[in-house]
């Protein structure tokens, strides 16, 4: 079986990891999109590629010493923000057949995710971890995850 699968949403017509870049991405018929989870300095799990904001915003302080309340400063043209994890698996939740690849790349956003993912409504949607990485600088391993 083969899978369509959007790179962050469709970045071609929307900024990545946007929901108008997922929007777009499922009604061209991908299977699955792929996000990037970051962790924001007050714990929250959003969708956002880089360490910083500069390639797409202009802004280069790091994502991990910002505040929910103030990426939310950053609004592009039509709605195209950095949301959070749980905006997009509210608006893409059941019967929607959209799958997600969650994409982490550190432990505290790894174990946050899955912590919340544990805790969530949706905890059946959040599938045993495809696989494990095993983060140098920690020693820890940490599950990697998709959702359906």
């Amino acid at each position: 079986m083969t899978l369509a699968i959007a790179h962050r949403g469709d970045p071609i017509q929307f900024r990545e990891n946007t929901l108008p870049a997922i929007r777009a991405a499922a009604a061209a018929g991908a299977d699955m999109v792929e996000i990037d989870l970051k962790l924001t300095s007050d714990a929250q799990v959003v969708l956002l590629h880089d360490a910083t904001m500069e390639r797409l915003w202009g802004f280069s302080r790091p994502v991990t010493g910002l505040s929910l309340a103030e990426l939310a400063a950053f609004n592009g043209e039509a709605d195209q923000r950095v949301p959070t994890l749980l905006e997009v698996l509210a608006e893409f939740g059941r019967p929607h057949p959209l799958q997600f690849m969650l994409n982490v790349t550190s432990v505290d956003t790894a174990l946050a995710t899955d912590a919340w993912c544990r805790s969530s409504v949706w905890p059946k949607r959040c599938s045993t971890p495809v696989r494990s990485r095993r983060y140098a600088r920690s020693g820890r391993t940490v599950p990697a995850w998709s959702w359906r």
